[in-house]
C-alpha cells in the first residue's frame, strides 16, 4: 500500500483546502504534517511534532537505561548510550539545518 500525503505550507496552509488530490486513480489525503526524509513537516513550520517525536524516543531510552542498570558493566552502558545519544543529536541537527535554510 503507497501512502501519499499533501500538506500545504506557510500562508495557504492557514486557509482550509477542500481540494480533491489525485494520483494514479488514488485519493492523496490532506494533512497538517507528514513524515518526509525521517523528519516531521507541518504546515506551520513549527516543528512541534518533531520534537515531541524525538522527546519520546529519548523518553523509552531513558526508561530503557534505567532497566539496564543493574544488568550490564558500565562500559558496556556508556557504549550503548553514546550510541543512541548520537543518533538522536545526528538528527536534532538534520533538524537545525533543515531549520537554517528556511
Amino acid at each position: 500500500m503507497i501512502r501519499h500525503h499533501a500538506v500545504f505550507l506557510g500562508k495557504s496552509a492557514r486557509i482550509k483546502h477542500n481540494y480533491a488530490i489525485q494520483l494514479c486513480d488514488s485519493d492523496i489525503k490532506q494533512v497538517n504534517c507528514s513524515k518526509y526524509l525521517g523528519v516531521y513537516v507541518d504546515s506551520n513550520f513549527d516543528w512541534k511534532d518533531y520534537i515531541d517525536y524525538i522527546y519520546k524516543k529519548l523518553i523509552k531510552l531513558i526508561s530503557i537505561f534505567y532497566k539496564l542498570r543493574c544488568k550490564l558493566q558500565s562500559g558496556v552502558l556508556k557504549m550503548l548510550y553514546f550510541l543512541f545519544i548520537y543518533i538522536y543529536y545526528m538528527e536534532l541537527k538534520y533538524m537545525q539545518t533543515l531549520l537554517s535554510r528556511h
